[in-house]
């Protein structure tokens, strides 16, 4: 095992800490690393405390400060009457000179049916009517104000036979939410935790149980059904589909279920279960989503607007703060990378190492020349800001608005708007993105919208120094090169064994890392943190090969700010970032010790540090 060698010397660390830092990023950004870095650590050892000492990494940064600088700009502006400026201004003074309402006027605003209340909101003295109580309706009026994530869930999805639209009906449950958790965490009562806790426990018990089945290789039939056929099964989502489009919905009409067997068992559930206890975890999980769709974050309501009204917040901050100059820069810089990222999956499609058939390499070319990149989720096509008036043109606001009627307006337009490509025949032409709320780490990062045609990237993460004109290529291709690889097999469905009943990612695995073979019931059945430490690891060489191919765009010189090679900053940095991040928690942590080092797998990591003598690379 060869020593590490010096990074910097003690000029350049003395030049580093100067005044020149402020005209130069790539110092400052060099400045950043080393004031993060464990120079005594030897990275072929120790990866993440050499990258990351004392295992801390900071949070992602955002540029909510400079969202912040536009709404008080538009504050007291005058804007024409009922533009989509006028509307943003009219919704952000309601959230700051509104008190905060209480949670029962939103279970006011939005009751279970045409003639039920909530169970709690029942007079004293009166019995509340379980027999008028229906889940499945309840369930439908939440999801007009954006809540998908309960039970199951409907999105309107391009169907990949036909190009036209299709509802799509699949088992939901986010782990990562922990809800129960949460809930305590702000203050539910516990004789109430108490009462919905073992339904939310059957229903992770249940949706474990359909993945087990799907692990086991079984797939439940009639994926594409008619609303009549659904009801053979026991199924009846008929009146659903008319309570949230507010129309009628013919017998005949086909959706997709993905899990049917999910779906059926959701139903036997629900009649074992009392009437009040359902109502009171719908209850539970509103209150909880409310929170976080308009809660003000230290007392600001900049996150709150570009969280309900993200078009009209983006175009004002792409008019107003960033500039046509800047926005075409960060075009530039983040379409090179989005163009090297797409030709290495090109070349491997071509390479066709799995030697799959020859009109599905095809069809998955076409899907992959087809892909767009967004900057700030706007549209590219038409003009920016005739898209945004059109899309707020059905949002009003009465004179006597409350904060409660107005944030729901606000996430019942946001929804209609998601769910409108059922209706439209040019929905294919949608190019943005319509985030579930509440609101996942993806808003500030990078997204692909939902018929996967479009990968949008948010302006918070353009807004580091590794964006700057000046800054070396090297800065910009990690970790954003990592983020359009990953959007961009996914936009292919490539991560979905099941679909092609062959691990596709195989095809991608220059350096035989994936451990599970291209079979789908090895890959289903290996643990989640092998899959992801395998699926970073082979992103990660592709990235490195994009950077390092011999007909690179990207600079290969030598920078003179640091005597680091470039391929030696290109993993620092990966370590640094959020990915690394995730691959030592999630894969390389070791409980009381020292963590692994998954990257000493890379032939290319093993290089860079001389990690070990060649002819034991391969190892």
């Amino acid at each position: 095992m060869m020593g590490s060698r010096p990074f910097l010397s003690l000029s350049w660390l003395l030049l580093l800490g100067s005044a020149v830092c402020s005209t130069n990023p790539n110092l400052e950004i060099m400045k950043r690393m080393l004031d993060d870095m464990d120079e005594k650590a030897e990275p072929c050892h120790n990866f993440y405390n050499s990258s990351q000492k004392n295992l801390q990494w900071k949070e992602f940064a955002t540029v909510s400060d400079q969202f912040q600088l536009l709404f008080d700009g538009i504050e007291n502006e005058v804007f024409e009457k009922d533009s989509f400026e006028e509307k943003l201004q009219r919704f952000y003074k309601i959230c700051l000179t509104k008190k905060r309402p209480s949670q029962l006027k939103f279970f006011e605003l939005v009751p279970l049916g045409e003639d039920i209340t909530w169970p709690f909101l029942t007079p004293a003295g009166s019995e509340w009517p379980k027999e008028k109580f229906k889940w499945i309706e309840a369930l439908a009026r939440l999801r007009r104000y954006g809540i998908n994530d309960v039970m199951f869930g409907m999105s309107v999805r391009q169907d990949a036979d036909s190009g036209q639209a299709i509802v799509v009906f699949e088992k939901k449950f986010d782990f990562l939410l922990r809800f129960m958790e949460s809930l305590q965490n702000i203050g539910l009562p516990p004789n109430l935790a108490k009462e919905i806790a073992p339904l939310d426990k059957a229903l992770q018990e249940m949706y474990k149980l359909d993945m087990n089945w799907e692990y086991n290789g079984n797939t439940a039939p009639g994926h594409r059904i008619s609303l009549r056929e659904l009801e053979n099964y026991g199924v009846y989502l008929t009146k659903y589909l008319e309570i949230v489009f507010r129309r009628p919905f013919s017998p005949d009409f086909v959706v997709q279920v993905e899990n049917l067997y999910y779906i059926m068992g959701l139903y036997e559930l629900m009649t074992a279960v009392p009437s009040q206890v359902m109502a009171t975890y719908l209850a539970a999980r509103f209150n909880f989503y409310i929170m976080f769709t308009f809660m003000k974050h230290g007392g600001s309501c900049v996150t709150s607007m570009r969280h309900t009204m993200e078009f009209a917040s983006n175009l004002l901050f792409e008019e107003r703060i960033l500039g046509r100059r800047k926005l075409r820069s960060y075009q530039n810089q983040a379409g090179k990378i989005f163009d090297a990222m797409r030709k290495q999956i090109h070349i491997r499609l071509e390479r066709n190492s799995l030697e799959l058939p020859a009109a599905m390499i095809s069809t998955l070319q076409q899907k992959l020349n087809g892909l767009s990149l967004s900057i700030g989720n706007l549209p590219g096509k038409a003009g920016h800001r005739r898209f945004v008036t059109r899309f707020y043109k059905d949002l009003e606001f009465a004179d006597d608005e409350t904060s409660a009627t107005a944030h729901l307006k606000v996430l019942e337009h946001r929804t209609r708007a998601e769910l409108s490509i059922l209706d439209q025949p040019n929905f294919r032409d949608r190019r943005y993105v319509i985030h579930s709320l509440p609101i996942s780490n993806h808003f500030f990062e990078t997204a692909i919208e939902e018929n996967e045609n479009t990968i949008y990237v948010a302006y918070d993460l353009l807004a580091d120094d590794a964006f700057d004109t000046d800054s070396h290529d090297i800065f910009k291709m990690t970790p954003l090169g990592i983020r359009f690889t990953m959007e961009m097999l996914k936009s292919l469905d490539l991560y979905n064994c099941k679909r092609y009943k062959v691990n596709m990612l195989e095809m991608f695995d220059d350096n035989q890392i994936i451990t599970a073979g291209d079979n789908c019931l090895s890959l289903l059945s290996q643990e989640n943190a092998n899959s992801q430490r395998e699926q970073y690891l082979v992103v990660l060489h592709l990235v490195h090969e994009a950077y390092f191919a011999e007909d690179s765009k990207f600079s290969q010189r030598q920078p003179n700010f640091t005597t680091m090679s470039l391929t030696e900053l290109f993993f620092f940095r990966f370590g640094q970032s959020s990915f690394g991040e995730t691959l030592y928690s999630t894969s390389d942590f070791v409980e009381g010790g020292q963590p692994t080092n998954s990257l000493t797998r890379l032939p290319d990591f093993v290089r860079a540090f001389n990690c070990l003598a060649p002819e034991q690379e391969l190892k």
